[in-house]
């Protein structure tokens, strides 16, 4: 069995949580889940607390979501070339120019809550996903990175899988 909360864990820079686009929030959590199903995981659910049907479930599932803005200004330096005029390395006019693009990632663990060692204070993850590259290009192309990697997690994790013919 196992849990998974409804919701994204969105990691942002402070200031920036009303930015966040969880447009795909509910299709990643459902797609998550279907392949849980398939690899024959009982989705815990029902009207209890969150805490009591954690407590109840065998692995826990975390999806996290992170975003990061970068930005900048470059410089492409130019040659001394005007018409009628000689070429000197170092002179002349440059171009500056800014750029700004953003990355993100998406993090699906797999905790194991019937062997944390308490004493230790340890929480096995017996497995986990990263899926990089996912706020690039237009919303197509997103929409598909996150399709795709989810499923590429999954295809590469058979051993998640408990029958055989779903391999």
């Amino acid at each position: 069995t196992y849990f998974m909360g409804d919701s994204i864990n969105h990691i942002v820079e402070e200031g920036k949580e009303n930015e966040v686009n969880r447009k795909y929030d509910a299709e990643i959590l459902a797609n998550i889940a279907a392949y849980l199903d398939t690899a024959g995981y009982t989705r815990m659910e029902g009207s209890a607390p969150d805490s009591i049907l954690i407590a109840q479930s065998d692995v826990l599932i975390s999806v996290i979501a992170t975003s990061t803005e970068y930005t900048g200004v470059g410089y492409i330096p130019g040659g001394g070339y005007y018409p009628g005029y000689p070429w000197y390395p170092g002179y002349g006019w440059g171009y500056p120019y800014t750029y700004s693009y953003s990355t993100g990632s998406l993090f699906i663990e797999m905790a194991d809550l019937k062997n944390i060692d308490e004493e230790e204070e340890i929480i096995p993850i017996p497995w986990q996903a990263t899926i990089n590259g996912l706020l690039s290009g237009d919303e197509e192309n997103m929409k598909w990175r996150i399709d795709r990697g989810i499923d590429q997690s999954f295809r590469q994790s058979q051993y998640l899988f408990t029958d055989p013919f779903m391999k």
